[in-house]
């Protein structure tokens, strides 16, 4: 692991939420211009003609715009659309905005079959995921950010037996302060060939796999993965 660093990104009026902050972290350098993520998924998820989109519930930027380019796009979070009383059957799903993997491991192994299940046949995914296999590259053992005009502690604890990368965020009245609010976010880190098998169980098949917004190749120093499947009619296996 490196050490630790300090960090300073730009102020702005803003109420302490350690819960913010560790997304923060996690997500930095990762989320590109909209008008990138735009063009990502226009052309890694083949958008050529009006379709019906399920985005991921984190974009809503990139939701109205691909509403206002005609598509049919309906937003939910992961769980709620993996979930067995979501109604609705797309041609794409879109989560490329912000990781998969946030909350509970045993709740994530059974929503890419779920997700299958909403796309149509031949339909395609397009998922984003933490590098397992780069964590150790940029991971600190601790942070102290100042961001928004508020200062946090991060610490940072990855388990290599489940993959699972785990974020305390507190909440600091100045750099060597006492802490007052508190979170822990959990995030599962995949590699490809992990998050390929997982698809392939789910009854999707990968298709490409993508270093950064400018579908290019593996970055050997970047933190994410972008991965494009296609659900095979037979759907997910039993």
């Amino acid at each position: 692991m490196t050490a630790p660093t300090l960090i300073h990104p730009p102020r702005g009026p803003h109420r302490p939420n350690p819960v913010s902050a560790g997304f923060h972290r996690l997500e930095e350098g990762t989320l590109g211009s909209l008008e990138l993520r735009l063009e990502f998924v226009r052309n890694a998820l083949a958008l050529f003609q009006p379709m019906s989109l399920l985005e991921l519930g984190t974009d809503a930027g990139l939701c109205d715009r691909l509403s206002r380019e005609g598509h049919a796009v309906y937003s939910s979070p992961v769980a709620q659309a993996g979930s067995a009383g979501f109604p609705v059957q797309v041609q794409r799903i879109v989560g490329v905005t912000r990781y998969y993997g946030y909350g509970e491991v045993t709740t994530l192994d059974s929503t890419l079959p779920s997700l299958a299940g909403r796309l149509t046949p031949w339909g395609w995914l397009g998922l984003k995921i933490l590098d397992r296999d780069k964590i150790n590259d940029w991971l600190p053992e601790e942070e102290i950010l100042h961001r928004n005009g508020a200062w946090y502690r991060l610490q940072f604890r990855f388990d290599k037996r489940s993959g699972v990368l785990s974020v305390v965020s507190r909440n600091l009245e100045q750099p060597g302060g006492q802490s007052h609010l508190y979170s822990q976010l959990r995030l599962r880190a995949y590699s490809a060939t992990e998050m390929e098998a997982n698809l392939a169980h789910a009854g999707l098949r990968v298709e490409a796999v993508f270093g950064g917004w400018n579908a290019e190749g593996l970055d050997e120093s970047g933190k994410a993965l972008w991965l494009v499947a296609r659900r095979a009619p037979t759907g997910p296996r039993r």
